[in-house]
């Protein structure tokens, strides 16, 4: 009666050491078990090709933001908005009243500063008052450009994170979808599907906003020292300009005034006077010399 039980105990001995070479006759042959740098490598594509269509679109808005907020750094540096060699020298020709020559230079500038001054120059046959209003209205253009740049970059941030919560939801239903399809329990396998994409595009909605967030709001407080360094410059140089074409047409008005020559009347008024003779009673006093007798046509006129 002993002897079955002694049996079984000793198959299954050698069962339990035979586990591992089984295990190990299954893999296949030459297979070197996977490194930690395999592991990570296949981590990360998984991480990104992971998250389905709504990944893709969050990898896609990335970009695009990266290239926005490039974009918006170049067009807001100082350098490319108002050089400061080139407001050196609007200011130089704006003291001398030479707008001519500050037009052109602006024209030429394909900065912000330029655009801005240039077309404002335009309407100089308007006054200044005309000329105050262009640059205004145009710096108000610019500015708004770079304030649209700005919004544009504010809605991708807030949209990674409801990409990301879109993606969740996905990944949540194709989950339970498995769950009420099985007749028996579910694989673990395609649960895992699911609750994988629910977490990958959760985490890469979030890497996405997290950053945005901070740059929008240095991005948005740069563009509005911009505005108001750029309404100091122009301000500054129009009432140079004011201040140099009143000058200059002044000089010009005393240079090509004639001088002013003694008119000939024929009246001397440094000449002695005739002394005095006593008239008639009654009798007209003669008009004094240089003026027309009583009577005659007014100086200027000619008798008919």
């Amino acid at each position: 009666m002993k002897q079955p039980h002694r049996t079984h105990s000793v198959v299954a001995l050698l069962a339990s050491f035979a586990m591992p070479a089984i295990a190990l006759a299954q893999a296949a042959p030459g297979a070197a078990p996977p490194t930690p740098t395999e592991i990570e490598k296949h981590s990360a594509l998984q991480f990104v090709m992971g998250g389905g269509v709504v990944g893709w679109i969050i990898i896609a808005l990335s970009v695009v933001a990266v290239a926005l907020v490039i974009d918006l750094l170049l067009r807001i540096k100082r350098d490319r908005a108002f050089p400061d060699s080139l407001v050196r020298h609007a200011m130089e020709l704006a003291e001398h009243g030479k707008a001519s020559e500050l037009l052109s230079m602006s024209k030429a500038s394909d900065t912000m500063f330029g655009r801005i001054i240039g077309g404002a120059l335009d309407r100089g046959r308007y006054g200044i008052d005309a000329v105050r209003q262009e640059v205004q209205q145009l710096g108000e253009k610019e500015i708004f450009k770079l304030r649209n740049r700005v919004a544009q970059i504010g809605v991708i941030a807030t949209a990674g994170p409801m990409l990301g919560l879109l993606g969740t939801v996905i990944g949540m239903i194709n989950s339970f979808s498995v769950l009420g399809s099985s007749k028996n329990a579910a694989r673990p396998d395609e649960l895992a599907s699911g609750i994988s994409l629910a977490l990958i595009t959760t985490c890469q909605g979030l890497i996405l906003a997290v950053p945005l967030i901070f740059v929008h709001m240095y991005l948005r407080d740069r563009v509005s020292q911009t505005s108001q360094d750029m309404a100091h410059v122009a301000e500054k140089l129009l009432g140079l300009l004011a201040a140099g074409t009143a000058n200059r047409q002044r000089a010009m008005a005393q240079q090509q005034q004639p001088a002013i020559q003694p008119q000939q009347t024929g009246y001397a008024p440094h000449a002695p006077r005739p002394p005095h003779q006593p008239q008639a009673h009654g009798a007209i006093a003669p008009p004094p010399p240089g003026l027309p007798p009583i009577g005659s046509a007014p100086l200027g006129t000619h008798g008919s």
